[in-house]
């Protein structure tokens, strides 16, 4: 039996984002990070990403500073490149969940963060 659909925040490395449902298979896991899905899993979320490409792929920051704020002892030690998506963590059959309300708001908290220092800079 196929997984459900989840929600899924998306975080593009300009910084743009949009949280939207998606297909829980490995054909739209691969078209969202363009590559072979990798991921982290952290208590609260777990993040989607190409580790085959990240480093030829432009930095995504925000994406990077979500990952080192829910999941600290990471910070400093490395750094997310190209698309990134979030999903919520897996369940007892180890299919995701959707992402947490929590954790979108968090990262729009961020986003805005950095949008008010880009105005006062």
């Amino acid at each position: 039996m196929a997984a459900p659909p989840i929600r899924a925040l998306i975080i593009q490395p300009d910084t743009t984002h949009e949280v939207r449902e998606i297909e829980q298979d490995i054909r739209t896991f691969h078209g969202l990070v363009g590559g072979k899905p990798e991921l982290f899993s952290t208590e609260h979320c777990t993040l989607w990403f190409n580790t085959v490409q990240c480093a030829r792929m432009p930095l995504n920051s925000m994406a990077t500073y979500l990952w080192w704020t829910v999941c600290p002892e990471m910070e400093g030690r490395g750094a997310l490149g190209g698309t990134v998506f979030v999903t919520g963590p897996a369940d007892d059959c180890f299919d995701s969940l959707s992402v947490p309300d929590e954790i979108v708001e968090l990262y729009e908290r961020m986003e805005q963060i950095l949008r008010e220092t880009r105005e006062e800079a």
